[in-house]
C-alpha cells in the first residue's frame, strides 16, 4: 500500500482529483478564490522536495510585486508577501523535522542573537500595548520576516553554490524588472 502512495500516477491522480473537487466547489460557491487552493496544495508538496526551490521562487518574486490594496485599510504586496508566509512557514517546519539542517555555531553568532532579544522584546512590547490588534499585525509580519529571511537562508546557505544561484535568480528578476521599465 505504502509504494502504492509513492508512484507517480498515484499522485497524479490524487491532485487532479483535489484540482476537480474545488473547481466543483468553486463552480457551486461562485467563490472563484477556492481554486487557488489545490495549486497552494502543489506548492506546498512540491516545496516539501525540493525545499530549495520555494526559497528561490521567494527571491524571484521579490523585484516583480506590487502593492494590492483589499480596501482602504487593508493591502499586501502580491505575490511575495504570500509567499514570505509561505516560506517561512515551510521553512519553519522543516526546521523541526530536520533539526540538524541549522547548526548550532549558526544560532550563537551575535548578529542572530540580537535578533531574537529584539523579538523578544517586540513579544513583550506587545503584550503590553494599547493597540493589540496592530501591535499583533506587526508582530506577525516580523515573524515571518524572520522566518522568510533568516531561517529560509540558514538553511539554504549552507552550500556556497546556493548563494551564487540565489544571487542569479535574484539578478535575472531584476534584470526582467528593468527591461520592461525601459521598453515602457
Amino acid at each position: 500500500m505504502i509504494s502504492l502512495l509513492n508512484t507517480k500516477k498515484f499522485q497524479a491522480v490524487f491532485f487532479a482529483g483535489v484540482f476537480i473537487f474545488f473547481l466543483l466547489l468553486a463552480a457551486y460557491t461562485g467563490e472563484l478564490a477556492v481554486i487557488a487552493i489545490p495549486f497552494a496544495l502543489i506548492l506546498f508538496y512540491s516545496g516539501f522536495q525540493q525545499i530549495n526551490l520555494v526559497f528561490y521562487l521567494l527571491l524571484f518574486s521579490l523585484p516583480v510585486s506590487f502593492e494590492y490594496h483589499f480596501s482602504d485599510s487593508i493591502g499586501t504586496d502580491v505575490p511575495d508577501e504570500l509567499l514570505m508566509l509561505f516560506v517561512s512557514g515551510a521553512f519553519v517546519c522543516y526546521w523541526i523535522i530536520f533539526s540538524r539542517a541549522i547548526p548550532k555555531a549558526r544560532w550563537q553568532h551575535p548578529l542572530i542573537l540580537f535578533l531574537f532579544f529584539s523579538f523578544a522584546w517586540a513579544i513583550i512590547a506587545v503584550a503590553f500595548s494599547t493597540q493589540s490588534i496592530v501591535s499583533i499585525k506587526y508582530l506577525l509580519a516580523k515573524s515571518w520576516y524572520i522566518g522568510a529571511f533568516v531561517i529560509a537562508p540558514l538553511i539554504v546557505f549552507r552550500q556556497k553554490q546556493n548563494l551564487k544561484y540565489a544571487a542569479m535568480v535574484i539578478a535575472s528578476s531584476m534584470f526582467l524588472v528593468i527591461i520592461i521599465a525601459l521598453i515602457r
